[in-house]
């Protein structure tokens, strides 16, 4: 039976997490529409049992008064306090008290002043008032993926230090990727922009085949056009995409929290899921603003930069098209940025794919397997990240192991790189590669997960 409570009070308290979180997000979206219900709306007509609970709660050493303060904004936290028998309010306690510290940077980010509606009750000259958290400041607060849970439960506020001029600046939660032509303008058109191209372009709005003026959304399967002026121009077409972010973005609730060392000193900052997300989902999108390759400077470091490629070439099965731009997050991003490389390889979570959606070309984050709440979400950095390898080493690496392997198997060997059509030993990297270090489709070169 003990199993069987612990349960319930996992979906409780995911529960309560949701029941938050859409109150906050009908807020932002509709503002006026949605107001945080005073929890002590009705507590002359609590019954004696609900009233001895939260007692007992706020005098407990495992959660206390104010993360007790916290959870009574749930709705559901609620109606356990009335409702429960014994065991089952025993099982939701401890669930609420491991996760009490997480609890209340979610509340506290969502805007909810719990302090302010507890101590206008009867509870605060009898038990003790409770003072307000030192961050909040109402409606200046940062949004939720701005701050990050530090390992001794405190809340701090994510930074991002410039390597190039040393200064340190809060990072920003963005929504699109963000473009500055001025930059393109300034850079000039590197050799590897595909040819067909207008330059300078917005890196998202390009074909993805050099023989194909336009794509085609890979969620509604209709027709992309890159802006305005094409729009006009074939607006008789009906077959156009219309996606918004909704449509094909499933969104969980996360937050960054700080997780053990991998080794190096430093800060190691994570996502961990607050719901259950289901495999082959698209969950969030890896953003940031667009660099040209040749101010790779302008990122401010080599930790969240993503490269953006153009179209595929048709001659190598599998493989990737050129750089167009990098894309830095390391000051404007979103929570993907913060993902932490697996290890062992094989057991990450999620993967970056580049996705034609809602009228651009994203990397996009997709689910490998599901992903249960509470536990870290991990993606690949791509197979010679923290290795330093160049594209070159990884693909003989592979070869060799696959020779070797073949060996074993008293299979005649064949010299060549079968999955994506290169021959070994493998020719010096053109100039206009863009060096040697590792690119993959979208290899994230953060060094130290930060």
């Amino acid at each position: 039976m003990a199993l069987v409570a612990q349960r319930r009070a996992l979906v409780k308290l995911r529960g309560m997490y949701k029941e938050i979180n859409d109150t906050w997000l009908k807020a932002q979206r509709y503002p006026g529409s949605a107001k945080w219900a005073d929890p002590y709306r009705a507590l002359e007509d609590w019954p004696t049992k609900m009233t001895a609970r939260f007692i007992a709660v706020a005098r407990d050493d495992n959660i206390g008064l104010e993360f007790l303060v916290v959870a009574m904004h749930a709705d559901s936290f609620q109606q356990a306090m009335l409702n429960d028998t014994d065991e089952d309010w025993s099982a939701l306690r401890a669930k609420v008290s491991a996760n009490k510290y997480s609890l209340r940077m979610f509340v506290l980010m969502r805007k909810v002043q719990y302090a302010w509606y507890y101590n206008r009750t009867g509870f605060a000259e009898s038990i003790g008032h409770l003072d307000p958290y030192p961050l909040y400041r109402g409606a200046n607060l940062p949004h939720p993926h701005e701050v990050y849970l530090t390992a001794s439960g405190d809340i701090r506020r994510c930074e991002f230090t410039n390597e190039g001029t040393k200064t340190t600046d809060p990072i920003a939660d963005i929504t699109e990727n963000i473009y500055e032509e001025r930059e393109f303008k300034r850079a000039g058109r590197p050799a590897t922009w595909p040819k067909k191209w207008p330059y300078p372009f917005h890196p998202q709005y390009g074909a993805k085949s050099e023989n194909e003026p336009f794509n085609r959304c890979d969620h509604c399967k209709r027709s992309v056009v890159p802006n305005i002026a094409f729009h006009n121009a074939y607006r008789k077409d009906n077959d156009l995409c219309t996606c918004q972010k909704s449509d094909w973005l499933s969104d969980p609730i996360v937050e960054i929290i700080e997780y053990a060392s991998y080794g190096f000193s430093g800060l190691n900052r994570g996502v961990r899921a607050l719901c259950e997300i289901k495999q082959d989902a698209v969950i969030g999108e890896y953003m940031g603003t667009f660099i040209p390759l040749q101010l790779q400077h302008l990122s401010g470091d080599d930790w969240y930069v993503m490269d953006f490629d153009g179209p595929p070439d048709p001659k190598i099965k599998g493989g990737y098209g050129p750089r167009t731009s990098l894309l830095a997050s390391g000051l404007r991003g979103g929570w993907a940025r913060f993902m932490n490389d697996a290890r062992p390889k094989k057991t990450f979570d999620t993967q970056f794919y580049p996705e034609i959606v809602g009228g651009k070309q994203r990397i996009v984050v997709n689910t490998k397997r599901p992903i249960k709440f509470g536990t870290e979400i991990k993606t690949s950095y791509g197979p010679g990240y923290f290795m330093g390898e160049t594209k070159e080493e990884t693909i003989q690496k592979a070869e060799r192991k696959r020779v070797s392997q073949e060996k074993r198997e008293g299979i005649k060997h064949r010299l060549r790189n079968t999955a994506i059509g290169i021959p070994y030993p493998l020719p010096n990297p053109p100039a206009s590669a863009g060096g040697s270090r590792l690119v993959t489709a979208f290899s994230k070169r953060r060094r130290n997960a930060g």
